[in-house]
């Protein structure tokens, strides 16, 4: 006898305006549904608990409030009581007090990233109409775990914050009327539920033909090269958003990107989902200690500062579990001088990108390359040491450079600046990832962020001359930003101060100008 599949549980988050949403989305589901609903709206605990009492007049399905340790069923509906924090663990719903404190209430997040632990790729999470951002980080779990993730059109919500916010996080896979919302869902799991495999064959000499065309099109529209990511890895992160949007073929779905550009940047977000914990793969932690961190620590001399960088950081865990290592080490070894371990972490994607973008660029003692290794191919790992070794000497040469240069990324946020940019913009270390939009200016150049959106589309350099509004010159160019492996990453811009040929300039002019006069003036006296 073959066991039933685990139930999919469907996690639904509401806030301002949800009720309406509910109704919409609970009216299409069946009375003979084999998936479970729990929802989570924004209650105080003293309304009365009228929710599923509104709500079963929408639906078929029982529905229920929700109780400690009450089981999910199939076909139910299980509604959050007011003032309380839900989570679900094996299956049974568990009610908690919400932290004290006057900090925000995040119900949605708190039920979500249970149900992402909890049932990991059986998770579905849903938000509807509310005010505030709670849901992005539950949602990024279920995503990170495999689950699917659905937003509420912000121009059918009554309150587009709570969908626009996990809209712009990149943690959408879908955004939908709230109506269209479960046929979507019941037929992606009901492709998957079938053991539907990709829609191509892995020795199909059209299956490189296509997956060139969709790498080339994620270049041209967010700068990155997927040229050596995992083919297996690409092939199954396409073909979860092929079955999304219900196509069936490669050149379907290659379409659909053209048309799309709001579908390039989701798979592009769904090519960066991470899998990570804190202290992945013990082994390998251990070893690291003993074989790594140890005997750095025995090296390192008096008040010696070590520096690390976790490329690919995801979420954080792994920079997390490093420092955390580190102070393993540190007490075993327990070293007369002081040392110190200045970890920096990075990431392709730009929600999680912490500031120190650019530490390619410096001496890195360690490299923990775990999370990145992950999804490379082998050619690539081949060639990560000559890489890592590259710039290792471009930090002084840029931080003693005279000419004031600025690194934007491909949406124009500031990576890095030289010391001499600051005499022109009114810049602070702080300011590393704001929009330079964002930041005084001396210079009278409003076409700034114009002509470096435009670089950035046409890959052609911008020079213009330029001036402040207390009599300075620059000429600025604008360029197209690459990196080591050739991929537009943004736009760097220079700044060369001209005042100097420019007050020459003025000068003779005036100086033309004076003589041409006293010429004319003199064929008047004749």
């Amino acid at each position: 006898m073959v066991s039933p599949a685990p139930t999919v549980i469907v996690g639904i988050g509401a806030s301002a305006g949800g009720l309406e949403a509910l109704e919409h989305f609970l009216t299409p589901v069946p009375a003979d549904c084999p998936l479970a609903f729990v929802v989570v709206q924004h209650r105080l605990p003293d309304h009365g608990g009228l929710l599923p009492e509104l709500l079963q007049k929408a639906t078929p399905l029982p529905v229920r409030e929700a109780q400690d340790h009450m089981p999910v069923r199939p076909g139910e509906v299980y509604v959050i009581p007011p003032g309380k924090n839900l989570s679900v663990q094996h299956g049974q719903l568990h009610l908690l007090e919400p932290p004290a404190g006057r900090g925000a209430k995040l119900p949605i997040d708190f039920f979500l990233h249970s149900l992402a632990t909890d049932k990991q790729a059986r998770s579905v999470g849903v938000i509807l109409s509310g005010s505030g951002c709670d849901g992005t980080l539950g949602l990024r779990a279920i995503r990170e775990h495999g689950g699917i993730t659905l937003a509420q059109s912000p121009e059918e919500a009554r309150f587009p914050d709570m969908p626009r916010s996990v809209i712009d996080a990149g943690v959408v896979d879908l955004v939908l009327p709230a109506s269209a919302m479960f046929e979507r869902i019941t037929h992606f799991l009901g492709r998957h539920h079938q053991g539907d495999s990709a829609p191509w064959h892995p020795r199909d000499g059209n299956l490189g033909i296509g997956l060139e065309e969709i790498i080339v099109i994620l270049r041209a529209r967010t700068g990155h090269d997927f040229t050596h990511y995992k083919t297996k890895t690409l092939c199954r992160r396409i073909e979860r958003r092929m079955g999304l949007h219900q196509l069936d073929s490669l050149p379907g779905y290659i379409q659909y990107l053209r048309n799309n550009p709001q579908e390039v940047d989701l798979l592009f977000q769904e090519l960066l989902i991470g899998v990570t914990h804190f202290f992945r793969d013990p082994p390998a932690w251990e070893a690291l200690i003993k074989q790594a961190l140890i005997p750095m620590i025995q090296r390192a001399g008096p008040l010696s500062t070590l520096r690390a960088w976790v490329a690919g950081c995801s979420t954080g865990e792994e920079a997390y579990s490093l420092a955390i290592a580190f102070r393993e080490a540190l007490e075993t070894v327990a070293p007369t001088g002081q040392v110190t371990l200045q970890i920096f972490a990075t990431d392709l994607n730009e929600e999680l990108q912490s500031t120190n973008e650019e530490l390619t660029t410096s001496k890195e003692e360690m490299q923990s390359l775990n999370e990145e290794l992950q999804t490379m191919n082998a050619q690539l790992q081949a060639k990560l040491e000559e890489l890592t070794e590259a710039n290792s000497d471009m930090n002084n040469l840029f931080n003693s450079t005279d000419v004031a240069t600025i690194f934007l990324s491909s949406n124009l946020t500031i990576r890095r600046f030289t010391s001499p940019a600051q005499q022109i913009f009114k810049l602070l270390p702080g300011d590393v990832g704001r929009p330079l939009s964002d930041i005084v200016t001396d210079l009278d150049y409003p076409d700034l962020f114009e002509n470096a959106r435009e670089v950035l589309q046409t890959l052609t350099f911008s020079l213009e001359e330029i001036p402040t509004r207390d009599g300075r010159w620059y000429q600025v160019k604008i360029m197209p930003y690459r990196t080591l492996d050739d991929v537009i990453a943004g736009v760097v811009i220079s700044f060369s101060d001209i005042t100097k040929a420019k007050t020459l300039e003025s000068r003779l002019r005036a100086l033309t100008s004076c003589s041409g006069t006293n010429e004319e003036a003199g064929k008047h006296e004749h």
